[in-house]
């Protein structure tokens, strides 16, 4: 299940991304575009260049690291929920 959401994680972002080079490349006055074409050709562009661009293949096993490591964290946070959550204390020696 994990390499699937990293998959998708990672081709969203970087729609994301290309929607943000989109808007900011909109942002410019430059005469006789169709708004909604220049944000949508910049996000495809990004995706085209994740897919097509070996370079940009590690995205995908940086995703699925840093998936892994966010389950890890949260497992390990909710066993220590589902312990108490109160410090081990030592017995007191007599």
């Amino acid at each position: 299940m994990l390499i699937p959401v990293s998959l998708i994680s990672t081709f969203l972002g970087v729609a994301l991304f290309g929607i943000c080079l989109g808007l900011i490349d909109l942002s410019r006055a430059t005469p006789d575009r169709i708004p909604w074409a220049v944000v949508v050709q910049a996000m495809n562009a990004c995706l085209w260049g994740l897919i097509f661009i070996p370079v940009f293949w590690l995205l995908f096993p940086l995703s699925l690291a840093n998936h892994t490591l966010i389950r890890h964290l949260t497992l390990r946070t909710q066993a220590e929920q589902d312990g108490g959550g109160q410090p081990a204390t030592r017995p007191e020696s007599k």
